[in-house]
């Protein structure tokens, strides 16, 4: 199953602490033969391939209601302020239908690349991210997007940095799970 199918199949479960729209098979530089179509897509949305970011957010705009803010977890590196993630997200805000906080979880203090062996543990993450433009937030529902989580650890530690800065609740989801932690 490709990802914009996967995106429409997918029931969300907003008991669960992140909900993924499906199993992401690591590339391992072409080593894994259970990489398949929906993994390619994965990694298309990572390098920003047009095509793919305008399908997923077509997919993702018919699933998610409005009303909510759309915030992204930071990439890494704080120099990185673009990514596949990121504009998916802005596309969820553009028509007004969302309100647009892709930009209030900053990265302040780059750290070690999660997928490069970097430590996945969550206060890595509560540690090097900061809220700008808490207002924005502030007694509002979020959904949290990320490309692809491995332990959640990123996730989470934005999701709790959203509370603490007055978020109302926050509905963290993936486009992916690593299948070494379904």
């Amino acid at each position: 199953m490709k990802l914009k199918e996967a995106i429409a199949a997918c029931e969300i479960d907003d008991k669960k602490p992140v909900n993924a729209f499906g199993v992401y098979q690591p590339y391992h530089q072409g080593q894994n033969p259970k990489f398949d179509d929906f993994s390619k897509e994965i990694l298309k949305v990572k390098n920003m391939e047009d095509w793919i970011i305008k399908e997923v957010s077509l997919a993702l705009d018919a699933r998610f209601n409005s009303g909510f803010m759309i915030a992204v977890v930071p990439s890494h590196d704080p120099e990185k302020h673009i990514s596949g993630i990121r504009k998916i997200a802005e596309f969820l805000c553009k028509d007004g239908k969302r309100g647009n906080a892709t930009k209030c979880l900053v990265r302040h203090t780059k750290v070690a690349k999660m997928a490069s062996g970097g430590n996945r543990q969550a206060q890595v993450h509560t540690n090097s991210i900061k809220v700008e433009n808490p207002e924005l937030i502030k007694d509002k529902f979020i959904i949290l997007l990320d490309d692809v989580t491995t332990t959640n650890n990123s996730l989470f530690a934005c999701r709790d940095i959203l509370m603490k800065n007055g978020a109302k609740g926050v509905f963290p989801f993936a486009l992916a799970q690593t299948a070494s932690n379904q």
